[in-house]
């Protein structure tokens, strides 16, 4: 400290010398922002988490008893949802869980598994 005012010396000096002084951003600093992610359209998510909740039903009186009833009428709501222009990212989830449900034994949710499928896929 030798007592004069004279501000400190900048830590690179050569960089900023090299930096344009205005208030702008350069083209350099644009392309060393990290780019913004795109983020996935999340269109019709609280109808896909009902249909799924729905095709995962359980019979209230009964233990570990699937409710047919409530997993055929949610593969019956699949349709109009996916013309009604759902997301990729929220129909992937339901594409999902119908091809689990095409590994089940009974017959008719296995049916109503493969046909979601291949509207799903269409």
């Amino acid at each position: 400290e030798d007592g004069s005012d004279a501000p400190a010396p900048a830590p690179f000096p050569r960089a900023e010398a090299a930096r344009p002084r205005r208030g702008g951003k350069t083209a350099a600093d644009k392309a060393a922002e990290p780019a913004a992610a795109p983020r996935p359209s999340l269109r019709g998510v609280r109808p896909t988490a009902l249909a799924l909740q729905q095709l995962n039903a359980f019979a209230p009186g009964a233990i570990d008893e699937p409710d047919y009833d409530a997993r055929i009428d949610a593969y019956s709501s699949i349709p109009p949802l996916l013309e009604s222009g759902l997301s990729t990212a929220c129909a992937l989830p339901l594409l999902c869980q119908c091809v689990h449900d095409v590994e089940l034994d009974d017959i008719a949710l296995r049916h109503s598994a493969t046909h979601t499928v291949g509207i799903i896929v269409q």
